[in-house]
């Protein structure tokens, strides 16, 4: 029993380094992308977002789980005239 418990955590601590790496990189390509009101979409908004490590962590965690992930992705990928590029607040295409 013992053997198997410190196998599921070594397995529990490789997937939090996992997700730790993607959000370092979601943060640095998306953390300025245009964000929505609360409510107003269930996509990227006040706390579905890329622009800190804790939101980061916690919408890749929506994402795995397949909440609504379409939505993210679409509104990740927000391009002109809907956002503007001198702010730096456009998605990648």
């Amino acid at each position: 029993f013992a053997g198997a418990f410190a196998s599921l955590l070594h397995v529990g601590v490789v997937c939090l380094i996992v997700f730790f790496v993607f959000g370092v990189i979601g943060e640095r390509l998306f953390g300025r992308v245009l964000v929505h009101p609360l409510g107003s979409t269930t996509g990227l908004d006040t706390y579905s977002n890329f622009q800190t490590i804790g939101n980061t962590l916690t919408l890749l965690l929506r994402i795995t789980t397949g909440g609504n992930w379409a939505d993210i992705m679409w509104d990740s990928g927000v391009q002109e005239p809907f956002c503007d590029r001198q702010l730096g607040n456009c998605g990648l295409p």
